[in-house]
């Protein structure tokens, strides 16, 4: 049973005093199998808020748009997709890179501060805000360019009332800072105080701070090491202070390090409980991702010791999470299905944040999807293997390509397309485009395709044809990068291809697929 914030406090408090203690008696130990995480899929530097009685979470949508997916729970454990805070890569920004939002609430609104690439090359910090989570998200505009760059942003007020930005100095080496903001302007003003800067075992990188006031100090939460290589190194520290602007005494050892289930865990955001414990939004690969494809979502609590100083209870990575907040830990779906119903395309669907906005209709029950160069949209996928099928009806002519793929994370499709009654096996790169040998099916007919991604990378594809599955040949397709998504394209210079009955199946069972949209339309 699922017990949301709010729940009656008395009945919450006993519960957790019963948690509490059987872990006490338990002998300690290497931290316990981690159950389903809280985010599975990509999602990256994930920040949390508690806002209007439940919690809101973002991540880093990198190279994709809708830019920053925005998440809600009533219980830090559940979460569904309530919309994202671009549709399209504000103009100031290339649109090629967005890390590292991290939310608070201002002035009673949602704010959103964040990493972006600017169009003169520079790393710059952006800001916008929002009555609530579903939106509409008003883009703020550029907070901060510094030379070298800023990353990593996060917006805190200290103990003087003062607000103030805090963020990383972009590159190796670069130290963690203060600057003092206007809360109405969204902009900086004075200079600069360093908090922080790398140590010996860092390996040059202090990032991602996170700030919590909690009797009397201030606690920075940060990670230090590679979070990504691989191999990566990443770890969450703490350094604490009396005052915002320091000086810090650091932590000697990591808060959070590697698991039996876990590695690299870092980028965390606490959310002080009732209760006065901590809880740690995070992410972390597993450890059988050697690719370091995704950096999953996960939840840890904090609690504080004698000496003021926080510990993760349970172990490096806290598979009791959930259970320790009254909760169950999400389910782990092992198949997702997408009938295009209503009349607005999922939030859950993405495209890349460089190219324009792809035009899709949604209509009795199918999706309508406008040709073009670069026409694709994506859903994530997080099983390692899975399989994907979907109904294609191309539009008329040669010149209507309708395409069912796997997206890899370096921007490769692979799958089957369809076109003028043919399948063949496709691989795209960008501009490049290379074909298999042809296999025939119905002519301006719908085509059933399937695509199952396979081990080491390996990929099937197929169409069904007489009442049967047919091997759509093609070494061009049938190996690459392991993939993280599933995509859905039409190129060329038709007008629109149409696709219904999206089914994606994971092939190992347990291993949980993508977040799960709200029900009904999107926002957008």
């Amino acid at each position: 049973m699922t017990l949301s914030m709010r729940v009656a406090k008395p009945l919450l408090s006993f519960l957790l005093a019963a948690v509490l203690g059987a872990l006490a008696l338990a002998a300690p130990g290497p931290a316990r199998a981690a159950g389903a995480p809280v985010l599975p899929g990509e999602y990256p530097d994930p920040s949390v808020v508690a806002h209007d009685g439940r919690y809101v979470a973002t991540a880093t949508s990198n190279r994709w748009a809708p830019v920053f997916p925005v998440l809600v729970s009533d219980d830090l454990v559940s979460w569904r997709q309530a919309g994202s805070v671009y549709e399209r890569a504000p103009r100031w920004a290339t649109g090629r890179r967005f890390w590292a939002p991290e939310l608070t609430v201002a002035r009673g609104r949602l704010l959103v501060v964040y990493a972006a690439l600017k169009r003169n090359g520079q790393w710059c910090i952006g800001a916008a805000t929002a009555a609530r989570a579903a939106g509409p998200w008003r883009d703020r505009g550029p907070v901060l360019c510094r030379p070298g760059g800023a990353i990593d942003p996060a917006v805190v007020t200290g103990e003087d009332g003062d607000s103030y930005l805090v963020y990383k100095a972009k590159g190796v080496g670069g130290g963690l800072y203060a600057r003092p903001l206007d809360l109405r302007t969204l902009r900086t003003r004075g200079p600069a105080t360093r908090l922080l800067e790398p140590q010996r075992g860092d390996r040059g990188v202090t990032e991602a701070p996170a700030l919590l006031r909690r009797d009397g100090w201030w606690y920075m939460f940060f990670s230090s090491g590679n979070c990504c290589g691989p191999p990566c190194t990443y770890t969450e520290r703490v350094a604490r202070s009396q005052s915002l602007l320091g000086p810090y005494t650091r932590l000697e050892e990591p808060v959070l390090r590697d698991s039996a289930d876990w590695r690299c865990p870092g980028h965390g955001t606490p959310v002080e409980l009732d209760d006065g414990r901590v809880a740690l939004l995070h992410h972390g690969y597993r450890f059988a991702d050697e690719g370091n494809r995704r950096r999953v979502g996960l939840l840890s609590l904090m609690s504080f010791g004698t000496d003021g100083w926080p510990a993760a209870q349970g172990g490096p990575v806290d598979a009791a999470a959930p259970a320790a907040l009254g909760a169950e830990p999400a389910p782990a779906p092992d198949r997702l299905a997408d009938d295009f119903a209503g009349r607005e395309l999922s939030v859950a669907w993405q495209w890349m944040a460089r190219t324009s906005v792809p035009q899709t209709r949604v209509a009795g029950r199918r999706l309508d999807l406008g040709c073009g160069p670069y026409a694709t949209i994506t859903r994530q996928v997080g099983a390692d293997r899975f399989e994907a099928a979907v109904t294609v009806r191309p539009a008329p002519g040669r010149d209507g390509i309708a395409t069912l793929g796997i997206h890899e994370r370096g921007g490769v499709l692979r799958g089957v397309e369809i076109r003028d009654g043919t399948a063949r096996a496709v691989r795209r790169n960008g501009d490049s485009v290379k074909l298999g040998t042809a296999v025939r099916v119905p002519r301006d007919d719908a085509v059933r395709v399937r695509v199952t991604a396979l081990e080491d990378g390996a990929l099937r594809a197929e169409v069904r044809r007489g009442g049967r599955w047919v091997r759509v040949a093609g070494g061009l397709a049938a190996r690459g990068d392991e993939p993280t998504r599933v995509a859905l394209a039409c190129r060329g210079s038709g007008r629109t291809a149409r696709f219904t009955a999206l089914r994606v199946e994971g092939a190992t069972p347990g291993v949980a697929l993508a977040v799960q949209p709200a029900a009904g339309p999107s926002a957008r």
